[in-house]
């Protein structure tokens, strides 16, 4: 197995493989063992820097260094001393290669569903809307996002003139819906009947979901999800640390699993974050009243049966009627009545 430095180039998604896209490795080797064979992530940038810049200030071309210790954040140029700031995503080079493999299988005709998981707090969902805005510029907040499968369907319908290919939709906290725990579940097997529709028109769906092994079977026993992404938290001490970094594995052409390499995503600035939270409030605000209107008529009922009980009762020990006559004023077996005395009477003692 070949070892990579700092500074040699691999490929997107096949790191060997030069008919893929560019990255550079930066650092970070992680290696792991899985069923006894070695794995070597990296991380990696994408060549998203241009060897040459025409300087905005005196327009004279000139070339970037990348033995800069600042290559990756900014460049000068040398003729009149203007600086050229690097934003996120010219240095996010991972996140683009992947978004540019996400839209070559849409163009192929494959699924194009991306699975992102995480622990709580390792922000995946922020790692999600920084995925979909770069595959898909068109992307919303408010048009996009979803929380549970009926609403997803419905807001697909309601707009069903405007759907393109390429169109990217982000399911957030999927686990609501997507349980192996309820795989025979109603919405399950419809949703495997909508990914096929999906596939059809072109669309980019990415499932946010804490743990994979809480995805239905139709997702992880099979390539319907193209790409697997978990967002990490970098433990302490090293030159990597905290959130803000992820690693990929995608399925290739005849099932082929790849793992990738390990890329970086930024933090939501503050109005999208606020804008997210509030969507998502109000998704978590629909299924409490949907629960409650699942509960209320139950509740409901075993007060109403409780009523009828304590009615019953009332008129067989305090009133004197006799069994026949409560049975058939409140439509109760007579052996019930029977019954509900004795354990009244019991519970008193008499």
């Amino acid at each position: 197995m070949k070892i990579f430095e700092p500074g040699d180039t691999v490929y997107f998604p096949e790191i060997n493989k030069p008919t893929g896209y560019p990255m550079t490795v930066i650092g970070g080797r992680k290696t792991y063992y899985t069923s006894g064979k070695k794995y070597v992530k990296y991380l990696v940038e994408g060549h998203a820097v241009p060897p040459k810049i025409v300087c905005e200030g005196c327009g004279k071309e000139f070339e970037t260094d990348p033995d800069s210790p600042d290559y990756l954040e900014y460049a000068v140029c040398p003729h009149c001393g203007a600086r050229k700031d690097f934003e996120f995503k010219d240095r996010c080079g991972l996140t683009d290669n992947l978004a540019k493999w996400i839209k070559s299988t849409i163009d192929n005709k494959y699924d194009s569903i991306i699975k992102v998981i995480g622990f709580v707090g390792t922000g995946k969902s922020n790692m999600s809307v920084d995925l979909a805005t770069t595959v898909d510029p068109t992307f919303t907040l408010e048009e996009r996002y979803v929380y549970d499968i009926l609403p997803f369907y419905k807001k697909l319908d309601e707009g069903w003139d405007e759907i393109k290919p390429g169109m990217c939709f982000l399911m957030d906290e999927s686990i609501n819906q997507l349980n192996k725990r309820r795989w025979n579940s109603e919405t399950n097997t419809t949703f495997g009947e909508f990914l096929t529709m999906f596939r059809s028109l072109g669309l980019i769906l990415i499932l946010v979901m804490p743990y994979e092994d809480t995805f239905d079977v139709l997702l992880r026993e099979t390539d319907r999800a193209r790409c697997t992404i978990t967002a990490l938290d970098l433990p302490n001490g090293g030159k990597y640390e905290g959130r803000g970094y992820y690693e990929v594995s995608v399925i290739m052409k005849g099932g082929k699993k790849v793992d990738v390499c390990m890329g970086t995503f930024p933090m939501m600035d503050l109005s999208t974050l606020d804008k997210y939270e509030d969507l998502k409030k109000e998704s978590q605000r629909k299924k409490l009243r949907e629960l409650i209107d699942k509960l209320e008529p139950k509740e409901k009922k075993v007060e109403e049966k409780t009523s009828r009980k304590d009615m019953a009762l009332w008129f067989i020990v305090h009133e004197g009627w006799d069994y026949k006559e409560v049975s058939a004023r409140f439509n109760i077996p007579e052996g019930t009545l029977r019954r509900w005395k004795k354990e009244y009477l019991d519970e008193r003692g008499d």
